[in-house]
């Protein structure tokens, strides 16, 4: 894959029985030059809250393969991917949420198509002073 980035538009946390949405976007991650290193989605200040999940909602996708040809995402503009993670918001503390997303080749036949799918055993939160 030559190249495959994703622009998120906006981020929702649920706390309890509530949902809030925050406007990030556009933030562009390219995917195929992390090489095992992260890069910062959002820098948000949140209420002090158990979280019980954070989504990412796509607003564009774009995948390129080797051979130049375009492969699609299945995951469409306004679609979250979705961390089921709780986490913790506290007062004078930052929380550090990192989550990493893995695009999955779904072979259909005609042509390539991805899943952007989040991997809930490489999901961590650090505290940290603010």
């Amino acid at each position: 894959m030559r190249e495959l980035s994703v622009t998120f538009g906006a981020l929702r946390v649920v706390e309890g029985d509530r949902f809030s949405a925050y406007d990030i976007g556009p933030t562009t991650v390219e995917f195929t030059t992390l090489d095992g290193a992260s890069e910062p989605v959002a820098d948000i200040e949140l209420e002090s809250e158990t979280y019980a999940l954070l989504q990412l909602v796509v607003s564009e996708s774009n995948v390129v393969l080797n051979d130049g040809t375009e492969a699609s995402i299945e995951t469409q503009p306004g679609d979250p991917i979705t961390y089921e993670h709780g986490f913790d918001v506290f007062d004078g503390m930052t929380t550090t949420f990192s989550a990493n997303t893995a695009p999955v080749a779904d072979d259909n036949g005609d042509s390539p198509t991805y899943q952007l799918l989040p991997d809930p055993d490489e999901v961590t939160v650090e505290y940290g002073g603010s």
